[in-house]
Parts: structure tokens; C-alpha cells; sequence
């Protein structure tokens, strides 16, 4: 592949496709500046995978996988532990949203606790509920993580029943 293909194809890749590394990137880090790091080590990765990409799957599907393991490989590789959460994340998060101040405290609360239970949660499963959240089908999320379409949905049911008793309990 010509650099300049490749470099238009990163582009666009990086364009269509930055709201959800961010968001995978979020899943597995602490802090703005790991975040940040994440991000560049899944753009590093991104961009020297391009010329093994054969097309045979779809572009979503390639980025989720590379997004996917280069933020297992770092997090096992920069023995990564638990920081304070950077709060300007999270107001980068929900800015321009038109909310209320309240409404935005209400959703960051939420949105602070989501990441937070995903970060317990084993690579597998944290993997599952984001990609369910881009609302990629069972197939899809499967293809990406080498399960079967059937223990994907096993899966998310159970995960979403133990979500949804945590975000319950929390509200009592």
C-alpha cells in the first residue's frame, strides 16, 4: 500500500472510528494522561496494521480488535493499577450536551460508576458490555473476540442482570 493511501486510510480510521477507542481506551485506564497514552499506543498500533489489513472483515471489526488487544497488552504490560479518575475526563465526556447542571452531576455520577464497575470486570467481559454499548450484534462481538454467537448473549445476560443488581443496589 502507497504511504499516501495508508495515511488517508489511518485518517479516516482514526476520524470515523476515535469515539469508540476513546471509549475502550476509558474502560481500561485511571486518568487522563494514561488515556491519552492508551489512545496513542492504539493510533501506533492502528497504523502499523494497516498493511495487514486484507479487507476480509469490516474496518469497525479490525479497529475493535486492535483497539481491544493493544489495551490488553498495555494494561498487562504497564502493570497499570488504579488512580484517581481524572474529573475533566468526564466533563469531556458529557460538554455540549445541553444538560442541566444537575442532570450533568446525575449523568456523570452514572456514567463515573459505569466505568467504574467495567474496570472490574475480567478483559472478556468488559469487551462485551463496550462493544453491546456500540451496539454491535452477537456475530459481530464474537468475530472480534473469538466466541460464538451463543456465549456472547450467555454473557451479556449475565452481565447485564449483574450491572443492573449493582446499579440498584447503589441507588438505595
Amino acid at each position: 500500500m502507497e504511504d499516501a493511501s495508508r495515511e488517508e486510510l489511518f485518517k479516516a480510521w482514526i476520524e470515523d472510528y476515535g469515539g469508540v477507542i476513546s471509549k475502550i481506551v476509558r474502560a481500561y485506564t485511571f486518568n487522563r494522561q494514561d488515556e491519552d497514552d492508551l489512545f496513542q499506543e492504539v493510533a501506533l498500533q492502528l497504523w502499523m496494521s494497516i498493511p495487514a489489513f486484507e479487507g476480509r472483515s469490516k474496518p469497525s471489526t479490525w479497529i475493535y480488535k486492535v483497539a481491544l488487544n493493544t489495551a490488553f497488552v498495555w494494561k498487562r504490560k504497564e502493570g497499570k493499577h488504579p488512580k484517581e479518575t481524572d474529573a475533566s475526563a468526564v466533563e469531556n465526556e458529557i460538554d455540549g450536551m445541553g444538560l442541566t447542571p444537575a442532570r450533568a452531576a446525575e449523568n456523570r455520577e452514572d456514567l463515573d460508576w459505569l466505568y467504574e464497575e467495567l474496570r472490574k470486570l475480567n478483559k472478556v467481559d468488559r469487551s462485551i458490555v463496550l462493544l453491546y454499548l456500540e451496539d454491535l450484534s452477537y456475530r459481530e462481538m464474537g468475530e472480534i473476540l473469538g466466541l460464538s454467537e451463543s456465549n456472547v448473549g450467555a454473557r451479556l445476560s449475565r452481565l447485564k442482570s449483574r450491572l443492573a443488581d449493582e446499579y440498584a443496589r447503589r441507588a438505595k
